[in-house]
């Protein structure tokens, strides 16, 4: 639908003429962000082959942009690593976080991606997780904007609201923010529905699935 020029020219047309790009773009950042924060939505989705030095309990070329984790695989075994919290790890593995070998299960401490056991050198696994978006610029293209075409209006309708709280206009805030909700809501119907060929199931349980867990 739009690249961010056109959305500044359309939050133009909805009053906010006088305001600066600047403050138009934050505005539309903020919506943006909340947006993509409200649902592991599949425009958010990325794929990445994880790499390891041999020493360090993380991935050489780890994402800067990972959010979520969806799913980590050994490609070779098609064994999945368990999710585990960082303190459980620490009372059930203590022995195993030092030791170089296969991984059996990852965790996140301080924000960074772990696994236990550290990785070995000749190990990879295929990720795949949900990303934070970069932040709109004021030339950004239609292509920087994660979101599908035919749902930015979702984005304008978010932004506009904000600037309208700015300008105190609370009334008109609100009915933005209402429109914007009935644009998530049509947005999530729209994309959630990926495949009509075979009703959804619950997958079976493997014994990979709860072998390492205590």
């Amino acid at each position: 639908m739009a690249s961010v020029p056109d959305m500044l020219t359309e939050l133009g047309d909805y009053g906010f003429k006088d305001l600066s790009p600047t403050t138009k773009v934050r505005a539309i950042n903020q919506a943006y962000w909340d947006i993509c924060s409200r649902e592991p939505w599949p425009f958010l989705e990325k794929e990445l082959v994880l790499t390891f030095n041999g020493s360090t309990d993380y991935a050489s070329n780890a994402p800067t942009d990972l959010s979520a984790v969806l799913k980590i695989v050994n490609p070779n075994t098609g064994v999945r690593l368990v999710a585990y919290r960082s303190e459980d790890v620490e009372e059930n593995y203590a022995t195993s976080i030092a030791t170089i070998g296969t991984p059996i299960l990852y965790y996140f401490l301080s924000g960074t991606l772990k696994f236990t056991p550290i990785p070995a050198s000749s190990l990879t696994y295929r990720m795949k997780y949900i990303s934070y978006p970069a932040e709109l610029r004021t030339d950004s293209p239609e292509t920087d904007i994660l979101l599908p075409a035919r749902h930015h209006e979702a984005l304008i309708l978010g932004a506009a609201s904000r600037l309208a709280g700015m300008q105190d206009d609370t009334e008109m805030g609100s009915y933005h923010g209402e429109r914007m909700e009935k644009k998530l809501t049509d947005m999530k119907n729209d994309l959630w529905r990926r495949q009509y060929d075979s009703p959804d199931f619950i997958r079976p349980v493997e014994d990979y699935d709860y072998y390492y867990i205590c």
